[in-house]
């Protein structure tokens, strides 16, 4: 392995001990509270390959399914030597409540994770009201997660925020913190041409009639407000319940003023996350 190479995955592994990411171990149960609601407009979104026994961020990625560019011309030198478009990941901040309250981000992927959270927000409101306890299944790539929720509380004391944050103006800031994390991650394309030359080629490397999956059709970019996602997970709104409006009893740790939302939907209120027979938590 390269200098350069091993120096990066280095500071990859230091990075994620340092804990600016919220992570689960095989088995683990964390209880989480995110900063932000209308994930709509603040699940940040990238891409990232599993190339070589390991993990890359796509610099194409914004390219390839926010611009619409065919992956054959604009990919990166892993997306051509895989063959492979990267998979779409979901990026928020939020508190560890576990962890003493530090904030961090979580990022996971859509079909086991954050479609769920947004499925919850369109029936029950902004997703930073209440506590999640949140318990990984697996430690492969089968993982699954099972989601229990809180009923809605103010948020917690003595918050460990990453920089400084003094006013509810100052809560962007803690996006464009989490963009920089991801960013300084990101290898442009003449380091990922390294990794791809060590590795080599797959042999079914071609593209094609590549079709982009359809939960990953409209995604969006750092920032941008997203498509809602469909594709496996996804949940439509039960007959005859309306549109549910994210309310601001919370709205973040400077609450503001406004009513407390009433449950509908089949997500039942004091029983954790259930499927729509209510029969237990609901694990995707």
């Amino acid at each position: 392995m390269s200098k350069w190479l091993n120096n990066y995955r280095q500071r990859d592994r230091a990075l994620q001990e340092s804990g600016s990411f919220i992570y689960w171990k095989g088995g683990a149960t964390k209880k989480i509270r995110l900063v932000f609601g209308d994930l709509d407009n603040n699940l940040l979104g990238f891409g990232q390959h599993y190339y070589g026994n390991a993990y890359y961020y796509c610099p194409a990625w914004e390219a390839i399914f926010e611009h619409d560019q065919p992956v054959e011309q604009v990919g990166c030198p892993i997306c051509k030597a895989d063959g492979k478009m990267p998979s779409t990941r979901g990026v928020a901040v939020a508190i560890d409540i576990t962890n003493q309250n530090k904030v961090g981000i979580i990022q996971q992927g859509f079909r086991n994770f954050w479609n769920w959270f947004l499925d919850f927000e369109m029936q029950m409101g902004a997703v930073n009201e209440r506590n999640f306890v949140i318990t990984r299944n697996g430690d492969d790539q089968s993982t699954s997660y099972s989601i229990f929720y809180e009923e809605p509380s103010g948020f917690p004391t003595n918050i460990q925020w990453p920089i400084q944050i003094s006013s509810e103006d100052d809560m962007p800031k803690l996006l464009e913190w989490a963009k920089s994390i991801i960013l300084e991650q990101t290898l442009d394309a003449s380091q990922l041409q390294k990794i791809v030359g060590s590795v080599g080629t797959s042999p079914d490397a071609q593209f094609g009639n590549v079709v982009t999956p359809p939960q990953f059709q409209q995604q969006q970019q750092f920032g941008s407000q997203p498509q809602q996602p469909v594709g496996p997970g996804q949940s439509q709104p039960q007959p005859g319940t309306p549109p549910q409006t994210p309310s601001q009893t919370t709205g973040g740790p400077f609450p503001q003023q406004g009513g407390t939302p009433q449950p509908q939907g089949p997500f039942q209120p004091g029983s954790g996350m259930t499927d729509d027979q209510n029969k237990g938590p609901l694990t995707w």
